[in-house]
């Protein structure tokens, strides 16, 4: 049957006048959202750039085009070195043997990241001046203190005009606002001189203290000093002083310049923004991208009567540009990068020179530039708000802003570009809110057009259906599973036949109050109420498979409900209520006249429902056997037998629904419990049960939430445990308490309730390593080294504490979201000093040392043989030895040598496979005696793998 028209030809012109008007008024909108957008984030330009600049630390970390420079090398003055030379700073003859032994080794230059700014004796002076005489290249840095760009005064002085005399002459071609030098820490000229080059190693962070800009050059009274960055650059380059230009707000061009891999002189250009800064374009975190070698390990080295190892160590300096500096405990030099929250910042001189070198540079898209293209946005959004509904228009909106951060993301990663994300995703969010806000009026004020022009000639449920969907309104239905309720009031005439109307008015308007909400509560719709009574109807308009549960719990709520109500407020009306539900096809739809329709709901279901109900006792809730079946978990029926219904010639077998089996389907939950694990208790002490995270060797482990601290926790839980298994869980929890270390998972506290014994440890939001392989497969070894030297350490501090872990495998190695690699199920751990041969076998038998599976006594040998096992698996991608039986993986760790193969298929180094070898040797005594040995060794193994 075909619609029925509702709208005169006056109201059709009406409409299409509306969308044209939307059209223009949508664009209007749109244009007036960007100009708001564009002012507002004028005003609000410094915590803009915040967001920016987090963004752009998130760009940092993905992978970009970037290259290290392989001539850059960093020997740092640590820890170890400050025990072989002593304590810092180190007279300056010392210092001068240190540089002549680096400079013995055949390097392209030094960059001694060391201030010489005040005299100390004369023959320590001289000494050190004699060594940069005999250097080929030594580079100085000088620390410049900045001064505000418009302050006023001159930087004249003895120290300022030293550094304006190696200043470099070229002049800025156009308006310049770099940093001004106020002050500045100079090394002594008789440095100085002998230096091949001298520039400064200053910088400002940005607002939020994080380094992202260097800037190249510093204006002195009018000249450029240059950083130590563009000064080895253009030392490394061949780029003579007089051949540089700088164009402050566009770039710096070196011309001539001889790059790596080129036969012919280019001119390369720099990108720089007004300060004469560069964006620092950062290969990776401190140490993976650079090597970095110990100064205390290379002077060693050089100094070994071996000549093997003084030739190995030559190797990794000769023509190399060596980068001297400070990395010992305490030293100052230390901020936050885009990468890493606190670093040594004397790396970010090699990411400089490198992305010069390469040409490989990151650039800041104008941001006027991303506002036109957002407002070409924002142009598009106000055209088009008026063809989709609001769900598509959200849609849209939505895959615009993604479109523009994957662009965003993507242009950095190919080019370097970067673009503006926070402003002009603001722009195309506040256009979307304002056109879809107009929008929205606007169909409002349509929807009360129509709620007037109807109100008066259907029901509201049919209005509502109008008011979304004006297509409904034609005559006729369509055919539907559902559910029919019908309610009667029994004895209602009788009680009230000498009843006042407005008593009578008050008594039904409560009921059926009553009995909607619950209705309207369970998805259902009222079809029609009657002198004594109302039918109801679920699983339309609204769709749901369960509408036949949904219906008798409804009932069942009602019955109660109508219970409750009588004895509060109606005392005085006896009226019982008795209902009857069926299930089957109706049709339900706006039935009626072209003038007056009504949305109901009419079959020969819907009858049986009704003859049902009339012919129920008193607080009956009858329902047939085709209806009921399927609900059986759900309620809990008596049977009435078979009953002849009306002019139905079959009888229909009757059930009466007497309420709701344990109300488990009322239950909504957000948390899952573990409540099969630990019956119903949700609950341990102060502690909340999240979810399964996993299980261990004695227990299941679950994120937990500690109410009194209000902090995530893990927390494994050991069921049904005797009184002295509890009493050892606490006793293993006290020594595992005294373990704090930076790579071994907290215990917080143990406790015991009902015989449920439960550890609270830290939680560690990340991955295990055994995940870890599993989605990346082998690792690489400069990764897997780096796992297995966290790990070293941890255990380090549990040998520390006598303890023993006896189970270490991938499965047990967390690494959290910030790479720190932290230990973890200390389940089957003992106390090395108690000197214990339980001979009980406890353990994972691929990863289990031979005295482990014998049931001898251990130390912690027993561990480093479980650690190279994990190594292994970590470089081969699979354990070294494979067996059907438990006792068959026994014997291949009590006999079998270490499979080779498997690493060198992987092109693992040699000096690795070494490592694992004794690592996993089968006699206790050839493994290494303790982790301190151990690290030594990992140490030796680091430096030998080649750079990258």
């Amino acid at each position: 049957m075909k619609p029925v028209p509702v709208l005169g030809p006056d109201q059709h012109t009406c409409v299409a006048a509306t969308r044209k008007t939307l059209f223009h008024a949508g664009t209007a909108i749109a244009l007036c959202c960007w100009l708001i957008a564009v002012a507002a984030g004028l005003l609000a330009r410094p915590l803009l750039q915040r967001f920016e600049n987090m963004l752009v630390d998130v760009r940092m970390r993905l992978p970009h085009r970037v290259m290290p420079d392989n001539r850059l090398v960093f020997v740092d003055i640590d820890d170890k070195s400050i025990e072989l030379l002593g304590r810092w700073p180190w007279p300056r003859s010392r210092l001068a043997e240190v540089i002549r032994i680096l400079d013995g080794a055949g390097p392209w230059g030094i960059f001694v990241d060391v201030l010489f700014a005040e005299e100390t004796s004369p023959e320590n002076d001289l000494a050190l001046v004699r060594v940069f005489e005999e250097a080929e290249r030594i580079f100085l840095g000088v620390a410049v203190e900045f001064k505000d760009h418009d302050a006023a005064g001159t930087t004249a002085g003895s120290n300022l005009s030293l550094l304006k005399s190696l200043s470099y002459e070229t002049a800025a071609k156009g308006n310049s606002r770099f940093p001004k030098a106020g002050r500045a820490v100079i090394p002594l000229s008789a440095f100085v001189v002998p230096a091949k080059g001298i520039g400064h190693i200053s910088f400002v962070p940005d607002a939020d203290g994080v380094a992202r800009h260097l800037p190249l050059f510093v204006d002195v009274d009018g000249r450029f000093f240059p950083s130590i960055d563009i000064e080895l650059a253009r030392s490394l380059l061949d780029v003579e002083k007089e051949d540089i230009e700088v164009f402050p707000g566009d770039s710096v061009f070196l011309r001539n310049a001889r790059l790596p891999g080129k036969e012919e002189a280019e001119d390369l250009q720099i990108p720089i923004d007004s300060r004469g800064r560069i964006l620092i374009n950062y290969a990776g975190c401190w140490g993976r991208m650079f090597p970095h070698y110990s100064l205390q390990g290379i002077l060693t080295d050089l100094l070994d009567e071996d000549e093997n190892v003084n030739r190995q160590a030559e190797n990794l300096l000769s023509e190399k540009l060596i980068i001297l500096s400070v990395s010992f405990s305490g030293a100052s030099d230390m901020g936050p990068t885009p990468l890493e929250p606190l670093v040594r910042l004397s790396e970010i001189h090699g990411h400089v020179i490198s992305s010069i070198l390469h040409r490989q540079f990151l650039r800041k898209i104008p941001t006027p530039a991303t506002l036109a293209v957002a407002f070409l946005v924002c142009a598009g959004i106000g055209a088009c708000c008026f063809r989709f509904r609001v769900f598509a228009f959200a849609i849209a909106g939505a895959a615009a802003i993604l479109l523009w951060l994957l662009l965003s993301f993507a242009f950095f990663s190919m080019v370097g570009w970067i673009t503006d994300i926070v402003w002009p995703c603001s722009v195309i969010v506040l256009a979307f809110g304002g056109c879809t806000g107009y929008t929205h009026l606007k169909a409002e004020q349509e929807r009360s057009s129509l709620r007037r022009a109807f109100s008066r000639y259907v029901s509201p449920e049919l209005l509502a259906q109008i008011v979304e969907n004006p297509d409904k309104l034609k005559l006729g239905g369509e055919r539907v599973n559902l559910t029919v309720l019908v309610l009667v009031l029994e004895k209602f005439e009788r009680v009230t036949e000498n009843a006042e109307a407005e008593e009578i008015i008050e008594f039904l308007s409560a009921t059926y109050e009553k009995a909607c909400e619950i209705i309207f509560a369970n998805d259902g719709a009222i079809d029609t109420f009657t002198k004594d009574g109302l039918i109801a109807f679920f699983g339309a308009p609204l769709e749901r498979e369960d509408h036949a549960i949904a219906a008798v719990r409804a009932a069942v709520s009602i019955k109660q409900a109508l219970l409750e109500l009588g004895a509060k407020r109606f005392a005085r009306y006896p009226v019982g209520a008795k209902m009857a539900l069926n299930r089957g096809f109706a049709t339900v739809g706006n039935i009626g006249s072209s003038r007056r329709m009504n949305y109901t709901v009419i079959g020969k279901n819907v009858d049986l429902g009704i003859h049902l109900a009339h012919a129920a006792r008193e607080g009956q809730i009858l329902i047939p056997r085709k209806t009921f079946e399927g609900m059986e978990s759900f309620f809990d029926v008596e049977e009435v037998g078979e009953m002849r219904v009306g002019p139905y010639p079959k009888p229909v077998h009757i059930f009466n629904v007497r309420g709701m089996i344990g109300e488990s389907f009322l239950i909504r939950s957000e948390a899952v419990y573990p409540a099969a694990t630990i019956g119903t208790k949700k609950f341990l002490g102060p502690y909340i049960l999240m979810e399964k995270i996993g299980a261990g060797n004695m227990g299941t482990v679950y994120r937990g939430y500690d109410e009194v601290l209000e902090r995530q926790v893990a927390i494994k839980v050991f069921p049904h445990l005797e009184k002295d298994a509890i009493a050892a869980v606490a006793r293993e929890a006290k020594a595992l308490a005294k373990l704090s270390h930076p790579n071994v998972v907290q215990v917080y506290s143990a406790g015991e309730e009902d015989d449920v014994a439960y550890l609270v440890m830290e939680f560690v939001d990340g991955q295990t390593v055994r995940e870890l392989l599993n989605t990346e497969g082998p690792l690489p070894v400069a990764e897997a080294l780096d796992i297995l030297i966290q790990a070293c350490r941890g255990l380090n501090a549990a040998q520390k504490e006598d303890i023993i872990h006896r189970d270490i495998k991938p499965a047990n190695l967390l690494i959290n979201n910030h790479g720190m690699v932290k230990i973890a199920d200390f389940g089957l751990a003992r106390l090395a000093n108690r000197g214990e041969s339980t001979h009980t076998v406890a353990g994972t038998f691929q990863y289990m040392s031979p005295e482990q599976a014998r049931g001898a006594a251990l130390d912690c040998r027993a561990d480093i043989y479980s650690l190279g096992i994990t190594f292994f698996h970590l470089l081969a991608g699979e354990p070294p030895f494979k067996a059907d039986t438990i006792a068959g993986l026994a014997w291949h760790h009590s006999n079998t040598e270490m499979p080779d193969e498997p690493l060198r298929k992987k092109e693992v180094p040699e000096a690795v496979i070494t490592l694992i070898r004794r690592m996993t040797a089968k006699q206790t005594e050839e493994r290494h005696r303790d982790y301190l040995e151990l690290l030594k060794e990992l140490d030796r193994v680091e430096a030998s793998l080649p750079a990258g």
